[in-house]
């Protein structure tokens, strides 16, 4: 007999955690993230050491460029499973974009004290060598991970970027002819990418109309023409910045290099990448493989494209209803924006930071597993008519889709958020006045 209209035909109280991650993982193949992060979530609620449900989880935030919440489920898995390699690699990847290379580096090691290494280890101890200036170490690290695997394109293109960053432009431009040279290789977007690592070795030794006639084999006229600006600062750059820069695709900011003051938001965040259509991963290596931010081997992040909001539980009129209050107030606000990611999820508003503390720590009584982990933020708002309010909120995201999806689910476990964009007024909960 079939369910009625509007009944699911599942019991939902009755779904154990191995249910529920088959069901994530239909999802997630699906390209439904929102649903898939609900119902990894519900496996982790079910069975808190699902290790499978974590990485899950993980694996999207981190698609959705949330590196700080992915970061958190990869630690507890290392909690769990102390020598699971996935989850120290994206530890250490985390590291290396909050800026330490160094202790990328240290995660690294002490996590090979007791653990095999692997070619993903190595490959991203290289990266956090070339980021802290030692060239010959990383390209130490680069050799250990070829030999436990030797046709990784993705280390190859790193070796070859970590000699151009050093100037020795010859071995670097003979192991990208090699991978490009090689018939055998099936990974198009493998290739793609070492075309324009190409054509940032010949853009890091001066000869930039080559570099752009190479990059104009796979992007288009206008990609072309942003990656122009980037490549022609490359030169000029010490090795510890050229290795930011190829790697990470940051060039020095206006406040550093005063020449390039002019310099637009495009032009200093890295040169374009070839365009590519998003089909969602179809088994767990390619999801882990997708996930990875500092994609191997191939010298920069992908873009992932952002889902709808309401997938992740945000509906368009929830956006819209604090769109223009958010406007109006960055407009008035005075103060230099802080160094935070610009997507919040907001779980309330008080008249007070007592109040605020005191919401925080009802709505941590009431739901503790989900807010386990997270920091509370206060951003302070002059409303023209209303008055001041202190804005509860937790988790910055670089995007609006990362923030969805940890708002998404919140929402899916009965408390209430909402997303916003917001830089300036903002400090720890426990630091408000």
């Amino acid at each position: 007999m079939s369910a009625p209209p509007g009944q699911l035909r599942t019991d939902v109280s009755k779904i154990d955690d191995a249910m529920a991650v088959r069901m994530a993982q239909r999802f997630e193949s699906a390209g439904d993230m929102g649903s898939a992060l609900n119902m990894y979530r519900r496996a982790v609620l079910v069975a808190p050491e699902n290790t499978t449900a974590l990485h899950g989880m993980a694996r999207i935030f981190a698609l959705a460029g949330a590196q700080e919440e992915a970061a958190r489920y990869y630690s507890r898995i290392l909690q769990l499973q102390p020598r699971d390699s996935r989850a120290a690699v994206n530890v250490a990847e985390n590291h290396i974009f909050k800026g330490d290379a160094r202790q990328a580096i240290s995660f690294i090691n002490e996590f090979m004290v007791s653990a095999s290494g692997t070619s993903a280890l190595f490959n991203v101890l290289g990266i956090a060598h070339d980021l802290n200036g030692a060239h010959g170490d990383a390209q130490l690290a680069y050799a250990a991970g070829l030999d436990l695997a030797p046709n990784d394109a993705a280390i190859t293109s790193n070796l070859a970027l970590s000699f151009a960053v050093r100037e020795d432009y010859q071995t670097a431009l003979a192991l990208l002819e090699r991978v490009l040279g090689d018939s055998s290789r099936s990974d198009e977007e493998g290739r793609s990418i070492a075309r324009q690592n190409l054509a940032l070795v010949y853009a890091l030794s001066g000869q930039l109309e080559t570099a752009l006639e190479i990059a104009g084999a796979v992007l288009s006229a206008e990609e072309v023409a942003i990656n122009r600006t980037f490549y022609a600062r490359l030169p000029g750059l010490d090795s510890k910045a050229k290795a930011k820069a190829v790697f990470l695709g940051s060039l020095p900011s206006p406040q550093e290099d005063r020449e390039e003051a002019a310099t637009t938001p495009e032009e200093q965040t890295g040169p374009v990448q070839a365009g590519q259509p998003f089909a969602p991963p179809s088994s767990e290596a390619e999801r882990d493989a997708a996930a990875s931010r500092i994609v191997r081997g191939l010298g920069r992040e992908w873009t992932i494209p952002e889902p709808p909001a309401a997938e992740a539980g945000i509906q368009e009129a929830d956006i819209e209803a604090i769109g223009n209050e958010v406007g109006n107030e960055q407009a008035r606000d005075t103060v230099a924006a802080d160094d935070y990611p610009p997507y919040w999820v907001q779980l309330g508003s008080y008249r007070s930071p007592e109040r605020a503390r005191a919401g925080w720590n009802t709505l941590s009584t009431q739901f503790p597993d989900l807010l386990a982990g997270y920091v509370g933020y206060l951003k302070t708002y002059q409303s023209e008519d209303r008055g001041q309010f202190f804005r509860l909120m937790v988790q910055a995201s670089e995007t609006r889709s990362a923030a969805n999806l940890v708002c998404g689910t919140f929402k899916v476990e009965g408390m209430d958020c909402l997303v916003i964009r917001t830089r300036n007024n903002i400090g720890l909960l426990q630091e408000a006045e």
